[in-house]
């Protein structure tokens, strides 16, 4: 738990057409982080960028649009132990923004390239892009547009530490066909969680590469998630 602000924390710089705000945040020993804002007010024409302190990873533009109904944001994962975040606000709109991070999280695995996620799951979880028959081919032909519903949701765990697990999952049709995305996971996944959470990331396109990569392709999102149902089966 943190209280990080513009009016707290980090430096303004000027730059043409308005002035940057940064700050760095470090965790020793982190193999990702990522943050969650309680509070973001983005005015017109502003934005905000993370990324990590060897430059290898960006996460940006972020603008109000992606922000939750709270104008809260829960980022992804950046690989490293340290992060900058510059947010850039228009001489025109000079002031009004604001900015609030009640968490940084310290991911003690990587998200980003797990070697040890690999191949861990049950015989009847099949990996299409590498099955068990060899034939690589004809399972990514007969099974790539369904390998597009795979995610992965980075889970609060809804306890007083602020730590987070993540888990799998895919998403669902309707049968109005109308694109309500709806998502099925594990119940124990989220069981823990009130009927609406703002602070999940949803990593879609969630799956390898190729079968001799053992990187992964994905996008994210973290606008809020409602809980429509959940089930125990004994």
């Amino acid at each position: 738990e943190v209280n990080i602000t513009i009016e707290s924390n980090g430096e303004w710089t000027s730059v043409t057409g308005g002035r940057v705000w940064s700050v760095k945040i470090s965790s020793e020993g982190a193999q990702t982080i990522n943050l969650f804002f309680d509070k973001l007010e983005l005015p017109q024409g502003s934005s905000i960028y993370i990324y990590n302190s060897s430059h290898t990873m960006l996460q940006g533009p972020i603008v109000g649009g992606y922000l939750s109904s709270e104008n809260t944001l829960a980022t992804d994962v950046i690989a490293g132990s340290s992060i900058i975040i510059e947010y850039f606000e228009p001489k025109s709109v000079a002031g009004e923004g604001s900015l609030s991070a009640a968490r940084v999280i310290h991911g003690f695995r990587n998200l980003i390239n797990d070697y040890d996620l690999v191949g861990n799951s049950l015989e009847c979880n099949i990996d299409f892009v590498c099955p068990p028959d060899g034939n690589e081919y004809s399972w990514v032909r007969d099974w790539e547009e369904e390998s597009n519903a795979v995610v992965m949701l980075i889970v609060p765990s809804g306890g007083v530490g602020g730590e987070y697990s993540y888990c799998s999952g895919a998403m669902l049709s309707n049968i109005y066909q109308d694109y309500t995305p709806f998502l099925l996971m594990a119940n124990h996944c989220v069981s823990h969680l009130p009927e609406y959470t703002n602070d999940m990331v949803v990593r879609f396109g969630y799956k390898r590469t190729s079968c001799q990569d053992e990187t992964y392709s994905y996008y994210s999102y973290s606008k809020g998630v409602n809980k429509r149902v959940g089930t125990v089966f004994n």
